[in-house]
């Protein structure tokens, strides 16, 4: 199966799973300030939409990452193609970033 064909047609979640996920309104007032489980929410959050747009990687993701633990090499990961927007946004992020470095060093 190719990278291509794992993108499925998810909807997002709404308001309501997001806090039921989250533990409910009554328990952010325990989270406020704890760092370790607003660190752990966002990972969660972050890895959600990756796993549910490649689920064929998910397995291959967590394959790999059992032999990080045990030192060895890991296995090849297919390369995903970026959707025209994404690619866009990605050739303007580099060449903000040329123009950046060009002010400064005309700069200083």
């Amino acid at each position: 199966m190719s990278a291509v064909e794992c993108l499925p047609e998810w909807p997002p979640l709404t308001a309501q799973q997001h806090l039921v996920r989250q533990g409910g309104k009554v328990s952010a007032v325990d989270r406020k300030g704890d760092r370790e489980w607003g660190g752990t929410a966002q990972q969660q959050h972050a890895a959600t939409p990756m796993h549910l747009a490649y689920p064929c990687l998910t397995r291959l993701w967590a394959i790999n990452t059992a032999r990080t633990r045990w030192g060895l090499p890991l296995l090849p990961v297919p390369d995903v193609p970026l959707s025209d927007r994404r690619q866009a946004q990605k050739e303007a992020r580099h060449l903000n970033k040329r123009r950046e470095d060009y002010d400064r060093d005309r700069v200083g």
